[in-house]
């Protein structure tokens, strides 16, 4: 450290006066009460500098290696594309914890042979994990959105939001339970959109659910907008369908964890990355 050999001196006569003061306690008590104080301040001087030295010389430490990373980044990605990747990824701020994913699904008289309704209900604690120094104005809210599927049936009212609930705390105002009129609203829209106020560490409980349509075989596919952390999918439903969970873009390698008619995914699942479900008949 820059300060070390005039910090070690200062620091030295600061405790020298110390010793020094406790020495003349019983014979001079005016110099004791000068001589502690101006003693203790140089040792406080040395530590408070110390410490501020510390914080500067790893700030810029931190400093320098994101300015390297991101030159070598550009590099190798082209800057156009890797400020799209910070944009994106990167600068992202929610985390979605706790995540649950119900998944039940049913064939319909109304429907060809090879169609099945499927009933989602997703919930999860959504976490604000930004830095404190980030550029986020809570008192503005996030705004969030949840998408439906393309597959549809209009004279079944198919795709369609049931239900949307958020808890941001016990007693906040910003509680919210969409109403029937704001449900079809989002239908026809084909998305719900929501604001949340969430400061640094705080959370809100979100749940929603929706019937879609899929093919069987054929798949379904939930595309995830914010990093989603061990999320857990439960499939119920016809007993007739079994179906295969996969994240994608994901290496067919990673473990997944799977538990009677329950599926752990025990990885962070990225913005823009996507669940998707391929159903088949059992034999």
């Amino acid at each position: 450290m820059r300060i070390s050999i005039y910090g070690a001196i200062i620091l030295t006569i600061g405790s020298g006066l110390v010793i020094l003061a406790a020495a003349l306690r019983e014979k001079c008590k005016a110099f004791f009460d000068v001589l502690r104080d101006i003693g203790i301040a140089l040792v406080v001087a040395v530590v408070v500098t110390a410490v501020f030295e510390l914080y500067a010389r790893t700030q810029e430490t931190v400093e320098a290696a994101t300015a390297i990373y991101d030159i070598n980044m550009s590099t190798a990605l082209t800057g156009r594309v890797w400020n799209e990747v910070k944009t994106q990824l990167l600068n992202k701020h929610l985390l979605r914890q706790k995540a649950e994913m119900r998944i039940r699904v049913e064939r319909s008289p109304q429907l060809l042979p090879d169609q099945i309704l499927i009933n989602v209900e997703f919930t999860y604690d959504l976490v604000n994990v930004s830095d404190p120094s980030a550029d986020i104005d809570a008192s503005k809210g996030i705004t969030l959105r949840h998408n439906l599927a393309y597959n549809a049936i209009p004279q079944m009212n198919i795709p369609r939001f049931e239900f949307l609930v958020i808890d941001e705390s016990p007693d906040s105002a910003d509680n919210k339970t969409l109403s029937s009129g704001e449900l079809k609203n989002a239908t026809q829209a084909g998305y719900q959109e929501f604001t949340v106020h969430l400061k640094k560490g705080q959370q809100a409980h979100v749940r929603t659910g929706r019937v879609e349509l899929a093919n069987v075989p054929g798949s379904w596919t939930n595309f995830m907008n914010e990093y989603t952390e061990g999320l857990r999918v439960y499939l119920a439903g016809d007993s007739t369908i079994d179906a295969v969970v996969t994240v994608r873009p994901r290496p067919p390698s990673d473990p997944l964890s799977k538990t009677g008619n329950s599926l752990t995914l025990p990885f962070v699942i990225l913005p823009g990355q996507a669940v998707q479900m391929r159903f088949f008949n059992k034999p």
